[in-house]
């Protein structure tokens, strides 16, 4: 949608425009509409104006080296690869060991289809609530953030889990050095930024 909007300025003010592709979205965009003729309708209706959109790019930018086949796959006439990288100022930790309780990070967007932490949030509820030696902490919104608060107090782990919906990124990096295990679940090719 972006892109087909940048294809109507590019027309009315003659300007080129570049696409930077943060993810891979036909991995998964095709496997979670196979299940509702809705889902599948809207998928049919995003292809039509994303084919618009992707034809008239002047360049595209892919930021992880498996998102190239969907560069490639789409014929651009210029592209690269150019990584996203953050935190390059970020002194690394001083101490790695880990203390009780340990503290576990999770950052990322909740959502359903790419990047669901609903097992993160049971296994540490399983493995680290009822004994009190653990704290977890997940940063990041998305349409699970609700389900995740819920889920939360239905296991009685309020007291040690923390739902975080957004944070500088200055921030973010800090409660990421200050943590012990990062743990993270994503069901797309690549490594996520964080």
């Amino acid at each position: 949608f972006n892109a087909y909007m940048a294809t109507l300025i590019k027309q009315e003010l003659s300007i080129p425009f570049v696409i930077s592709l943060h993810g891979d979205v036909d991995v998964y965009r095709g496997e979670k509409v196979q299940n509702s003729f809705k889902k599948r309708m809207v998928w049919r209706a995003h292809k039509r104006v994303e084919k618009v959109g992707l034809r008239n790019a002047d360049n595209c930018r892919a930021v992880y080296f498996p998102i190239l086949w969907y560069v490639r796959a789409n014929h651009f006439q210029s592209s690269a690869l150019i990584y996203n990288v953050v935190g390059q100022d970020v002194s690394p930790k001083s101490n790695y060991e880990s203390p009780t309780p340990t503290r576990f990070i999770c950052v990322g967007r909740q959502d359903a289809a790419i990047k669901d932490p609903t097992n993160i949030v049971k296994a540490f509820a399983e493995l680290y609530c009822y004994r009190s030696s653990g704290l977890l902490t997940l940063i990041g919104r998305g349409n699970l953030h609700p389900h995740l608060n819920d889920l939360v107090q239905n296991l009685n782990c309020a007291n040690q889990v923390s739902l975080i919906p957004s944070m500088s990124n200055r921030n973010v990096l800090e409660a990421m050095k200050s943590s012990d295990l990062f743990v993270f679940t994503q069901s797309t090719t690549g490594i996520s930024k964080p």
